[in-house]
């Protein structure tokens, strides 16, 4: 039996992705799941999140996974929590043959053998890079800035999400939109959270997280946001965050292996 594999995507920058990504895999591991975290943007920022000295090319790599080859060890940050890192290969990767990401399901199935979850961390891209973790993913979640930018935004993921399921993968299932960096302060920005709320109720995440300061700040220190929250502010971040990723997993439903 596998574990279960949940893709964070969305094809706009700035979104929180990668810390969307992160969280939800520092939130897992400290509820005692095995979690992988698979970092598919060629920047490598998720990966940077953890220590990776003595990560070399005797450890899988994101872009390994998209060759018939045989699977390589991957690397461990910590007991019960596993990195396979980005390399410069993935700047390339809309350049894959479409075969590849049949090659990919079948490899990160393999993987999720020996976790509970694995979370994929994507470019902000609507092509290749976007298309295979969805086809080789049993859920998907996607942060959104509530500006009018990424409203527009939300038609196009929708349909490239429904395309996934009806070509591809049936079975996958979108947790939703994940609200994020509201600024409740910014009329604009209320506005557009209720009009998401009102026509788009079904898919979005019923917990949001607010313009904090305290979660750039701890990706800084490659740390939780909910770790050492000494202020107020960091606190109620952490709060948020934690609700969220909590929420989740809990709708992945994973089943921690022991």
């Amino acid at each position: 039996m596998r574990g279960k594999i949940i893709t964070c995507a969305i094809h706009k920058g700035g979104a929180g992705k990668t810390t969307g990504a992160v969280s939800l895999v520092n939130m897992a591991h400290e509820m005692g799941a095995r979690v992988c975290l698979i970092d598919l943007d060629p920047q490598g920022n998720a990966g940077d999140n953890f220590v990776v000295e003595g990560a070399c090319e005797s450890f899988e790599t994101a872009s390994d996974l998209f060759k018939e080859q045989e699977a390589k060890p991957v690397f461990e940050v910590q007991p019960g929590l596993g990195l396979v890192f980005a390399t410069d290969d993935l700047f390339s990767i809309e350049r894959y043959p479409v075969e590849a990401a049949s090659v990919f399901r079948l490899r990160l199935h393999e993987l999720a053998a020996q976790f509970d979850l694995i979370v994929i961390d994507t470019p902000p891209t609507m092509g290749f890079a976007m298309l295979a973790p969805l086809i080789a993913s049993d859920f998907a979640f996607s942060p959104i800035v509530p500006d009018a930018y990424s409203i527009k935004g939300v038609s196009s993921l929708f349909k490239r999400i429904q395309q996934v399921k009806k070509s591809h993968n049936p079975k996958l299932q979108f947790l939703g939109l994940l609200i994020n960096q509201w600024n409740k302060r910014d009329s604009d920005q209320n506005k557009t959270v209720e009009q998401l709320k009102e026509k788009l109720a079904k898919y979005v995440i019923p917990h949001t997280i607010g313009f904090r300061s305290a979660i750039a700040k701890a990706a800084r220190r490659k740390q939780p946001v909910w770790y050492k929250a000494s202020t107020g502010s960091a606190r109620t971040a952490a709060k948020e965050v934690k609700a969220a990723m909590q929420w989740i997993i809990e709708n992945t439903k994973i089943e921690v292996k022991q």
